[in-house]
């Protein structure tokens, strides 16, 4: 997947992605670890904007911007709603071509405008990931990040 194979409703995402390539993966963002503690997670930022689905619906939520095992980022479109509980599922293809996806549920906990005006940026806490969607989301970072 390349920039180019965004269709063209994406533009205003693909010139974001250029925008964002062109900044360091420094985004360190908070994540709950437990009822009294608050720890930092180092998010990934993607080399190639994953696309995120809404299962409930099967409508594209947006395009991931970071990751890592606890929460990740979106870009898109429209806002989504903050606090409110989401099964989605991160869709792409492998160099081989072969479908691949994590589905996992996840909770919106805060949303802002992009550099881009008319985009918009949603963090997500995942909830409970399963050691299968660990494992998924430790292989994106593998061979989607910047190094």
């Amino acid at each position: 997947m390349n920039l180019s194979t965004l269709p063209d409703s994406d533009t205003s995402i693909q010139d974001s992605i250029c925008i964002l390539e062109n900044s360091p993966p420094t985004h360190i963002l908070p994540t709950v670890v437990d009822d009294e503690e608050r720890a930092f997670a180092k998010r990934h930022n993607l080399i190639y904007y994953l696309k995120v689905w809404d299962l409930s619906n099967d409508i594209l939520l947006g395009h991931l911007i970071d990751i890592n095992t606890d929460g990740l980022m979106l870009v898109s479109n429209q806002p989504i709603k903050v606090d409110q509980e989401f099964e989605i599922e991160i869709r792409w293809e492998d160099p081989d071509e072969q479908f691949k996806n994590i589905c996992v549920n996840a909770c919106s906990r805060w949303t802002g405008s992009d550099k881009n005006p008319s985009l918009h940026n949603t963090g997500f806490q995942l909830i409970r990931p399963s050691e299968e969607v660990i494992a998924g989301i430790q292989e994106v970072i593998r061979e989607y990040t910047f190094s």
